[in-house]
C-alpha cells in the first residue's frame, strides 16, 4: 500500500465467527486498510471486500448481495438480447458465486465443529462475555487455518497467497488467471465431459447430468472405501458445480484475452 494512502489500522486480537469466515474468504486481512471503499446498491463492491478494515456484517447477507447482483446482471443481459458471449460470461459469474457460497458454508461448518470441541482454536473469554457472542483469538485462528486449509489469514491476499496464486502460461491454450484449484477443477470438468458421452450420464446434446454422475461417484466410493465419510453424492455434486464454474471462468478468460 502506498505511503500516501489514507489508512485505517486494525490490530484487534480476536474476531467473531463471521469475521473468521470473512478472513478465510480473503476479506479483511492484514493491519492496514484504505479509509474508503466502493459501496454499490448491493453493498460493498466485491473487489473491495479485501480492503474492509473490520467486517461487522453478516457473511450470509454479503454473499446474498453478491449473488443477487450477479443474478440480476445475468437476467438483464439475457432479456436485453445481449450476445451469447456476454450472457455466458454473466452466467459464469452466477456459478462462481454459488461456489463461493458453498465454500463459505463449508468454512462455517468446519469452524463450528472445531468450536464445539476446540483443539486449536481458543476463545477470547473477556470479549465473548462482554458482547454475548463468540470471539476467537486471531493467533489461534491463524494456526488453525494454516493447518486445515494452508491459508494465512494474517496477510492480505496477494501474489503469494496459495488460493490466489497465478502462474505464467506454461503451454499453448492455458488461460492466464487460472489458480491451481481452478486447474484441478478444469480437469474434473473435462473428465465430466468424457463421462457425459455415456447416455446414462447426459441430459441430451452431451450436457453432463451432474446429479446422476455424483450418485455414481458415491456408489463407487462406497465400494472402494467402505465406511468412508464425507463422500456423499451431495459433496460430489458441489465438486462438479465447482468444476463447471472453473470451465466457465476458463472460457471467459480466453475470450477476454482474445
Amino acid at each position: 500500500m502506498n505511503p500516501e494512502t489514507d489508512v485505517i489500522i486494525n490490530i484487534q486480537t480476536s474476531c467473531t465467527r463471521d469475521e473468521a469466515v470473512a478472513k478465510l474468504l480473503g476479506w479483511s486481512r492484514g493491519r492496514y486498510f484504505p479509509r474508503s471503499v466502493r459501496v454499490t446498491e448491493h453493498g460493498i463492491d466485491m473487489v473491495d471486500l479485501d480492503k474492509v478494515a473490520l467486517f461487522e456484517g453478516s457473511v450470509q447477507e454479503q454473499l446474498a448481495a453478491i449473488y443477487e447482483r450477479a443474478r440480476s446482471e445475468f437476467i438483464a443481459a439475457a432479456e436485453a438480447g445481449e450476445s451469447n458471449d456476454v450472457v455466458s460470461k454473466l452466467e459464469g459469474r452466477v456459478h462462481e458465486c454459488r461456489v463461493l457460497v458453498d465454500k463459505a458454508a463449508d468454512y462455517f461448518l468446519d469452524l463450528d465443529d472445531e468450536l464445539s470441541s476446540p483443539e486449536i482454536l481458543r476463545i477470547d473469554r473477556m470479549r465473548t462475555e462482554r458482547d454475548d457472542q463468540t470471539y476467537v483469538t486471531l493467533r489461534s485462528l491463524a494456526e488453525w487455518s494454516k493447518q486445515r486449509y494452508g491459508i494465512d489469514i494474517t496477510k492480505a491476499p496477494g501474489p503469494d497467497d496459495e488460493r490466489n496464486r497465478l502462474e505464467p502460461e506454461e503451454y499453448s491454450g492455458q488461460a492466464a488467471g487460472m489458480t491451481e484449484i481452478d486447474k484441478v477443477n478444469l480437469a474434473l470438468a473435462a473428465l465430466m465431459g468424457v463421462v457425459a458421452k455415456t447416455s446414462a450420464f447426459n441430459k441430451g446434446d452431451g450436457v453432463p447430468n451432474k446429479s446422476a454422475i455424483s450418485k455414481k461417484m458415491e456408489e463407487i466410493m462406497t465400494v472402494e472405501i467402505p465406511g468412508a465419510s464425507g463422500f456423499g453424492h451431495e459433496t460430489f455434486r458441489k465438486k462438479l458445480d465447482a468444476a463447471q464454474a472453473a470451465l466457465t471462468k476458463y472460457r471467459r478468460l480466453r475470450a477476454n484475452a482474445a
